[in-house]
């Protein structure tokens, strides 16, 4: 029969180890136990105001996008379903959204970008975290970020989405850019991605 051995250091001082009245895993090994992360493969023009899901999803496992040295820890997530993305475990997760964009025409106007979460498979949808700055250059080029920590207790109803808006009625508007664009920096960015983090 086979034996499982638990080896305990000799301590130098008085030692409490407690154990939770709760079911959970040992972890095999120290660091992250999952983290994925998938590119938005398509450019995206917003001339009008209104709120817009980003949906056109790569995993970053592709190899168009192997110059970028990203690291994803353990089993990927399925595919998103226009736009949403399901969990492949409960946990503690952080979904971030990181955005590259490029203004145009010079005009005032801004950019919002958010965390989307639904506990009951989409009937309802709740803002857990928003970004929004100002962009007013002819040849601006940046980065918005968000991110959101995130209970996941049930795999069939907790999902997550990302949105952006332009937030202006005037004549300008902002590209959200897919990576190996090189209109901001002259070289391939990383464009536009979202990234899954289990915490715990």
């Amino acid at each position: 029969a086979f034996e499982t051995t638990f080896a305990i250091t000799d301590p130098t001082a008085d030692r409490t180890i407690t154990f939770p009245d709760a079911s959970f895993t040992v972890p095999s090994s120290g660091g992250l136990s999952r983290m994925d992360t998938w590119m938005f493969d398509t450019d995206l023009s917003l001339t009008g105001n209104a709120v817009t899901l980003l949906s056109d999803f790569t995993h970053s496992s592709d190899g168009a996008y192997s110059n970028y040295m990203i690291k994803n820890v353990g089993a990927a997530f399925a595919a998103p379903s226009t736009g949403v993305f399901t969990f492949p475990e409960t946990g503690t997760w952080q979904a971030s959204l990181s955005t590259y964009l490029y203004s145009h025409n010079g005009y005032y106007t801004q950019l919002r970008i958010w965390v989307d979460a639904t506990a009951d498979d989409g009937s309802n949808w709740y803002t857990n975290a928003i970004a929004s700055n100002d962009v007013a250059n002819l040849t601006y080029g940046g980065s918005r970020v968000t991110s959101s920590p995130l209970n996941i207790s049930d795999l069939s109803n907790d999902k997550v989405r990302f949105q952006v808006r332009r937030h202006s009625t005037d004549a300008g508007y902002i590209n959200i850019y897919a990576p190996g664009n090189t209109s901001s920096t002259g070289m391939a960015a990383i464009g536009t991605f979202v990234t899954f983090t289990k915490l715990a």
